[in-house]
């Protein structure tokens, strides 16, 4: 009877948690951390991680992006979408970073005022990366890995 106890203990004992972490770190999780960070935050809301406003887009914009049938509420650093298709998130041993192209990154610093705040998730996105995402996913390894 104890024998299952004591093989579930054992199983415990080997967890690897670098593995558990890259298990999470998925290719899915970080699509959708891009997308809360480009789509929602940029795209729907005009925020950067801090909620800050990225501002409006002077008139002459707002005309050259209506011709092109671009959103003209609020900055979102979308024209072609390339930009925002270069995101990219890097998993670490102990975190994820959200990277951009960095030539592109430059250019929109210096024509748009383009901050680092831009790049990264609200709290509110955060929250639901690591409270919702990552921790059902850390549920399902651990489930596989103890066999239950």
């Amino acid at each position: 009877m104890f024998d299952v106890i004591y093989d579930l203990l054992d199983k415990i004992e080997a967890l690897d948690e670098n593995a558990a972490w890259f298990f999470v770190m998925d290719r899915d999780t970080k699509r959708e951390i891009i997308r809360l960070n480009t789509n929602e935050q940029l795209g729907r809301y005009g925020i950067d991680s801090d909620e800050d406003s990225l501002g409006n887009y002077a008139p002459f914009t707002v005309q050259e992006r209506t011709a092109m049938g671009l959103q003209t509420s609020h900055v979102d650093f979308k024209v072609t979408g390339d930009y925002w298709k270069s995101w990219r998130v890097r998993v670490t041993d102990k975190a994820w970073i959200i990277e951009v192209d960095p030539q592109r990154f430059d250019e929109l610093v210096n024509e748009l005022r383009f901050a680092p705040e831009h790049v990264g998730l609200t709290e509110e996105n955060e929250t639901i990366v690591s409270q919702g995402i990552i921790f059902e996913k850390y549920q399902e390894w651990l489930l596989m890995q103890l066999g239950v």
